[in-house]
């Protein structure tokens, strides 16, 4: 089906003001293609202090520097002269996905790549033991956490890199051999992430951005190599994905037939962002869940659940925002299922692709040709002195679409869910064709078969509010991102 063009979360460009900034963009589980979409004019006035402080010196080694290594009149043929740079399409201030983890772990192991970390900091201790290192690395704003990637045959140019940071002040660390945990933990927190283009690194084959990213060329007039609207940007993963879709191109009970788009979308799909009782300051994993720190540093337990189903529900985040999709799973007339790559074979989209299949099984006088069932709101709330709850509002829409293919919501079900009680409660019905639902209708059933949908709707759109709000989550974040999340496989057929 069509992709739905919605500019609701515009995932745009960071741009901070204060020393050390860069503007690099890239959200989580692949490539940030969609962060770039800033006019070059802006772009062209963009300058990393960091990189400016290191030109001269690295100059004078025979080491060029370059803001945007896939600049146009940069990325061109194989330099001559090594190049150490950032990439618009790396963002500052967010972090790599579990896919870019691991690969990035992989080829570290095989001796493909080494890195060095680097705190940017003008007051940085001179005691620079592991441990030490890490927590003061911890410690620091994104735009002072800079790890620099490099295909390991070009040694000797990381070393001049590394020794024109110390030079200016900086803490430098060389991850070349060792743990790949403790290397894997810098890289899973990193901050700013940094190119060393040669020839010998273009030459290399490797899926990690900082290498496959060099000698691609933006695009003209765009300092991104990425199309804003190329869904393809995700290596041939987004061919298996659901049409892409936003839940507000549907409307609501009142606005629903204004709505032209020119689709009709299916499936489940969850895109709320929650409200919450307290400002949140940070996330932390423990090691056995999710905890969130509020202004007065107090700790609140998030409901008791499967790490592997929350990891799940992070990375359908991490790749919803990149794709500006909520679609997670659609199953068309002939029983194919598209589901989201980032809860293939897990649990959680084994759940929610068997809930697409329920309410065609309990509506079934209506003349419409799909079903969809979409979040509405959610709220977090305080369960007692140490713990969260919430509580999700969805609604189960069947649609038929006129012969321009616009979508339009015959029925509306729409239903609440409490975390405590584990329940759906039905409250209403609404939409053109709302009269001719059967009287006999099982409500309370259809709400049970989609629990878990209701449940995972509360989660997704807490974590949407921490990946949209910038939320500090760094404690922990390395041992969360290992989790293994596979599960029941996901058919191709249901």
């Amino acid at each position: 089906m069509p992709a739905v063009n919605s500019a609701r979360r515009n995932v745009a460009s960071k741009i901070a003001a204060s020393n050390f900034k860069l503007a690099l963009v890239l959200i989580g589980f692949g490539w940030s293609a969609i962060a770039s979409a800033a006019e070059p004019s802006t772009l062209a006035r963009l300058s990393d202090p960091l990189l400016e402080g290191l030109r001269q010196t690295l100059l004078n080694q025979g080491v060029l520097v370059s803001q945007n290594l896939n600049a146009r009149d940069t990325a061109g043929p194989r330099p001559d002269q090594p190049r150490l740079g950032g990439f618009t399409d790396l963002p500052i201030g967010s972090f790599p996905g579990t896919n870019e983890l691991l690969n990035w772990e992989a080829d570290f192991q095989a001796q493909q790549i080494a890195a060095l970390a680097i705190i940017v900091c003008a007051d940085c201790s001179n005691d620079s033991g592991e441990q030490s290192f890490i927590s003061n690395w911890l410690q620091r704003p994104a735009s002072q956490r800079v790890l620099l990637s490099y295909y390991r045959e070009e040694l000797e140019w990381a070393e001049l890199v590394a020794a024109a940071a110390l030079n200016a002040g900086f803490l430098v660390k060389h991850l070349q051999d060792g743990k790949v945990s403790i290397a894997g933990e810098f890289y899973a927190t990193v901050g700013r992430r940094l190119g060393l283009d040669t020839r010998g690194a273009r030459a290399s084959r490797s899926d990690v951005p900082e290498i496959k990213f060099l000698g691609q060329r933006a695009r003209r007039n765009s300092d991104s190599i990425f199309r804003v609207s190329d869904r393809q940007w995700g290596l041939g993963v987004a061919n298996n994905e659901p049409a892409n879709f936003l839940n507000e191109s549907l409307g609501d009970e009142f606005t629903q037939s204004t709505i032209r788009e020119v689709i009709v979308p299916g499936g489940v799909a969850l895109g709320e962002t929650a409200k919450v009782a307290f400002e949140i300051i940070a996330l932390e994993f423990d090691g056995q869940g999710l905890l969130v720190v509020d202004q007065q540093n107090k700790r609140w337990r998030l409901p008791t659940q499967d790490v592997s189903i929350t990891k799940s529900l992070f990375d359908f985040v991490q790749r919803s925002t990149q794709l500006r999709s909520d679609a997670v799973v659609d199953i068309d007339g002939k029983g194919r299922v598209r589901i989201s790559s980032s809860v293939r074979d897990t649990d959680v989209g084994y759940e929610i692709m068997q809930a697409d299949t329920q309410p065609f099984k309990f509506v079934r006088n209506l003349n419409v040709s799909k079903s969809v069932v979409i979040d509405t709101f959610v709220r977090w709330k305080t369960l007692n002195s140490a713990d969260l709850s919430f509580s999700a509002e969805y609604e189960v829409r069947f649609l038929s679409a006129d012969n321009m293919r616009i979508a339009q919501t015959k029925a509306a079900l729409v239903y609440a869910y409490d975390s405590i009680e584990r329940a759906s409660r039905y409250t209403k019905a609404w939409g053109s064709d709302a009269s001719r639902l059967n009287e006999s209708l099982d409500t309370a059933g259809l709400g049970n078969s989609l629990n878990k949908v209701a449940e995972y709707s509360g989660w997704v759109a807490f974590l949407r509010t921490i990946e949209e709000t910038d939320i500090n989550f760094l404690k922990g974040r390395y041992q969360f991102m290992k989790i293994d999340s596979s599960g029941r496989p996901t058919p191709t057929r249901y």
